[in-house]
């Protein structure tokens, strides 16, 4: 028989995050009373945004999902450290699903 894929909408917390801090960003960029990060926060919107379509598109499985929370809670810090941290993660989820899919055990 053959495995059962269970996806899921991997990307909605991420659209969720993403339109945070973009708002977060415009409020900034209008106030200019939240630290002045404009682009950073844009910034990180659009990251959260792209990690999160291209679980979507490749990864939707529940087997990934502990990766896939790292993922979303690194982007959700507004650190340019967690930010390579997820992209750490994110390269750990594709190299694991890349693997189980080359090489099936």
């Amino acid at each position: 028989m053959y495995k059962k894929v269970e996806p899921w909408g991997v990307n909605v917390p991420f659209i969720y995050l993403s339109i945070f801090y973009w708002v977060f960003g415009v409020i900034s960029l209008f106030t200019h009373q939240v630290y002045d990060q404009h682009p950073y926060f844009m910034m990180i919107g659009a990251y959260s945004l792209f990690f999160g379509m291209v679980q979507r598109l490749f990864f939707p499985a529940k087997k990934y999902f502990p990766l896939q929370v790292a993922v979303l809670v690194f982007t959700a810090i507004p650190v340019h450290y967690s930010q390579v941290v997820a992209s750490l993660f994110l390269l750990v989820e594709e190299i694991a699903a890349l693997k189980i899919r080359i090489c099936p055990t």
